[in-house]
């Protein structure tokens, strides 16, 4: 059997093709966050379309080292846990990135292709597909 756990901070809403269903995954309480210094800045935006700026915008290198942790229905930072079989974290897509080497996570299939259910205003209230960072 396989187990499904929501570490996104809100329920996950899954259409279940054909059926005439949607599976809703509450969150579990649980969390996976990125933890990330905040990378040097590489140059400053003091002008824009031929006018200068108040103030300067800066750009900063991203590729600094990450740090991924659990964070539990406590608040308390744990380390991910051992991959178990069967047993998939779906996440948010900046965890995802930072934890493409393991098979345990999953992110929800939001991009156009996945073809995601919007409701009037173009919100997702439901996905179709669940995939591999």
């Amino acid at each position: 059997m396989i187990k499904l756990i929501n570490t996104t901070p809100h329920d996950v809403h899954i259409n279940l093709e054909g059926t005439g269903t949607t599976l809703c995954l509450p969150t579990s309480g649980m969390k996976i966050r990125v933890t990330q210094e905040q990378g040097p800045v590489l140059f400053e935006i003091t002008e824009h379309a031929g006018h200068a700026l108040l103030t300067a915008i800066p750009v900063r290198d991203s590729s600094v080292p990450k740090s991924v942790v659990m964070i539990d229905e406590k608040g308390e930072e744990h380390d991910l846990p051992a991959m178990q079989e069967n047993v998939y974290f779906i996440v948010s897509l900046t965890a995802g990135k930072a934890l493409r080497n393991r098979r345990d996570i999953l992110l929800l299939g939001t991009a156009d292709a996945d073809h995601p259910i919007r409701d009037e205003k173009g919100r997702i209230i439901a996905v179709r597909c669940l995939k591999f960072p």
